[in-house]
């Protein structure tokens, strides 16, 4: 998890648009927008299914926060969707009765989504009141993050006025308060005298970045975290007691050793005990911490699986936790005192997002699978079965979607993955197709893989194989052993390599039309691959992918710390061959597949040695630039041109076919030219 998450960061780089109509240049943005309209959730009538379109991939309603009442009774949850035409999201907050089911109460509109710090969006911040009567939620108005509150009749009345953004907030258990914290605002006129004095560059701030490198330093400037009392009953706002503080503090465990990172944390009903979820980035396990005393105990023993959630039972005397897998993502329970752990729920879809009611009696959930888009379901904890409570996506029943099979299987090296086989729209059996291949398996709906770039049913809908590849756990280097470094690419391109001959053994695919593609470590997958091997007869990407050289120094210092721990430390002498092996830029004459990157301009940086070279070698490569984006991309326009021209792409290269569409036309000029300069190397070459 660690290597995935400093994976992202490196490749957030620097660009931006500027206006030359002053010296005070005004900067060109494109960013999603807000469509005010409340998302609707209708009943539709039942038709025969059609193929599914990139469209209906886009428009794809999201639960973006939920919380079942504390009496158990309803679910209030929040609904964001895409809108093309306006390039901008809506958004919805829905009620719905956990006994009666029925079409969702809408609330009206939650306000502007939020993304996070690589563009994904984020989770609303929805809460019940302690007495179930109204609900909570983090809205943007007029720019500013504030606390409002609706009741079951659709009234609605912002509670706080803070100066600056609320982060987060909590209940008091009685409902009389609502604690929440805010940062300090940013010190304007020291700003200004860092600006104007200049800047000591000391390595510990990153030379890339979506913004400018001065913002990048104000921005790293630690800001003090304030916490708040709103009153109830008073309507008044007041700075929080050293008590009240404590509810929404950040909790330490120095007990547990410097290497010990909290994931998540939870203070028992009495105020007494904490529970710490932590991982030393290899393994995960639950701590149990008497505020009491200060001793630690171990509730849950170390084990792989990310632990996403945890909740204290009734009593105290068992917690329940949500992990992912292995074996398998799912809710399970363990006696504080320790012992077995027992798995909940029990269903063959993946349940995620648990809420519990008071009573911990009754428990909502999300569910989804490869073919099921997400949707609420209540879960039964006797039977750990779900029940369907809200289809948020209801026009899917009237689209065909092709079935989706689990494969698993072992690399050279002994190393365990699964992938999800998804056949073409009415498939014939005994005929082959081209194959494309996804990276990044999410476990969900197979919906465009990692960063939602390749449009998984959509490529099935048009006549292709498609392996949605979970790759293989990745090896944690800590001892700058660089062989144990290279098998962080060269263990999933093993497997692809495996997975080839399954294929090609089960009669599905045709030789020599296949396709790779990925985004994050996928796009790391890719160009490792195609530059290491002849796997592949095209490939996408959503960022480079390769490891080049200087990378290295784009980091700040900490980055350049860890690359010592793998063995790659500044690229000179011995260094410098091992950057050689992993690079896909510095082994591009061995790339013979034809490359489309479809890039954010915040990553432009860490792409242009692999195109430039790949230019220069006259192989075929094409690059798009989107403005205005982090590492996953979230305007709809942007989003829904990466999944047509995926399409395009692959389309052309592993079918030969061409959209007809007039605005094409210089498309697929440039890829004809392309195709006939590749023809006439490979021929002289032979």
């Amino acid at each position: 998890m660690l290597m995935k998450k400093l994976v992202l960061l490196i490749l957030l780089c620097t660009a931006g648009v500027v206006s030359a109509k002053s010296f005070a240049a005004e900067r060109i943005v494109s960013k999603p927008g807000f469509d005010p309209t409340p998302v609707k959730l209708e009943s539709i009538e039942r038709t025969s299914p059609r193929p599914i379109t990139a469209m209906d991939l886009l428009t794809i309603r999201d639960i973006k926060g939920m919380q079942i009442s504390p009496d158990g009774r309803k679910v209030a949850f929040v609904l964001v969707q895409a809108v093309y035409e306006t390039n901008s999201y809506r958004s919805g907050l829905f009620v719905v009765d956990t006994v009666h089911g029925g079409l969702p109460e809408n609330l009206g509109t939650a306000g502007p989504p939020r993304f996070d710090q690589i563009g994904q969006l984020s989770n609303y911040t929805v809460a019940w009141s302690p007495d179930s009567q109204s609900v909570t939620c983090l809205i943007n108005d007029n720019g500013s993050w504030q606390i409002w509150g609706l009741t079951n009749d659709g009234k609605r009345e912002q509670l706080t006025h803070s100066s600056t953004d609320v982060e987060e907030y909590e209940w008091s258990p009685d409902g009389k308060k609502i604690i929440f914290t805010t940062f300090e605002p940013v010190d304007v006129e020291a700003a200004k005298r860092v600006l104007e004095s200049g800047i000591l560059y000391d390595g510990s701030i990153r030379a890339y970045g979506r913004d400018t490198f001065p913002r990048l330093v104000l921005d790293a400037k630690p800001r003090k975290k304030q916490t708040w009392v709103y009153e109830v009953e008073s309507r008044k706002e007041r700075s929080a007691t050293p008590e009240e503080q404590i509810r929404l503090a950040k909790p330490t465990l120095p007990e547990a050793g410097p290497e010990k990172l909290i994931l998540k944390t939870k203070l028992s009903s009495d105020g007494k005990s904490q529970l710490f979820a932590v991982t030393d980035y290899n393994n995960y396990s639950i701590l149990l911490k008497s505020l009491v005393d200060n001793s630690v105990t171990q509730v849950k023993p170390p084990s792989p699986g990310y632990i996403l959630d945890l909740w204290w039972n009734k009593d105290g005397s068992e917690i329940y936790f949500e992990q992912i897998g292995p074996p398998k993502t799912a809710l399970y329970a363990v006696a504080i005192k320790g012992g077995t752990i027992r798995e909940i729920s029990k269903s063959h879809d993946l349940l995620f997002g648990f809420s519990f009611d008071r009573d911990q009696s009754t428990s909502v959930c999300i569910r989804t699978n490869p073919t099921l888009p997400q949707e609420i379901a209540i879960l039964d904890l006797k039977t750990g079965l779900p029940r369907t409570l809200v289809n948020v996506n209801p026009e899917f029943q009237n689209i065909a979607l092709s079935p989706a099979i689990r494969i698993e299987w072992k690399n050279k090296y002994g190393v365990a993955t699964h992938a999800h086989v998804v056949k073409p729209l009415n498939y014939v059996p005994g005929k082959r197709y081209p194959l494309i291949v996804t990276t990044y398996a999410s476990g969900g709906f197979l919906r465009g893989a990692a960063g939602d770039e390749y449009p998984i049913q959509v490529f099935a809908a048009n006549g292709f194989v498609v392996l949605d590849f979970n790759e293989p756990p990745r090896t944690i280097v800590r001892d700058a052993d660089f062989n144990k470094t290279r098998m962080i690419w060269d263990s999933p391109m093993e497997s692809l390599t495996t997975a080839m001959k399954m294929l090609d053994d089960m009669g599905l695919v045709e030789a020599n039309k296949r396709g790779l593609s990925g985004l994050s470590f996928g796009s790391e997958i890719t160009a490792y691959t195609i530059s290491h091997s002849n796997l592949f007869q095209a490939a996408a990407m959503s960022s480079s992918g390769s490891y080049d050289p200087y990378v290295y120094d784009l980091g700040d210092t900490g980055w350049q710390k860890f690359m010592a721990t793998w063995g790659l430390g500044r690229p000179q002498g011995e260094v410098a061959s091992r950057w050689r092996e992993i690079s896909a830029s510095l082994n591009a004459d061995r790339i013979n597949a034809p490359v489309l990157i479809q890039i954010s301009d915040s990553e432009v940086l860490t792409s242009l040695m692999l195109r430039n070279t790949l230019k220069e070698l006259n192989k075929p490569i094409e690059m798009f630039v989107f403005a205005d984006e982090l590492h996953v991309k979230n305007q709809p326009k942007h989003r829904y041109e990466i999944y047509q021209r995926n399409l395009d792409w692959f389309m052309f290269w592993l079918q030969g076919k061409e959209n007809t569409s007039p605005d094409k036309l210089e498309q697929y000029a440039r890829w004809r030219t392309m195709r006939e300069v590749m023809n006439k190397t490979q021929v002289s070459s032979r």
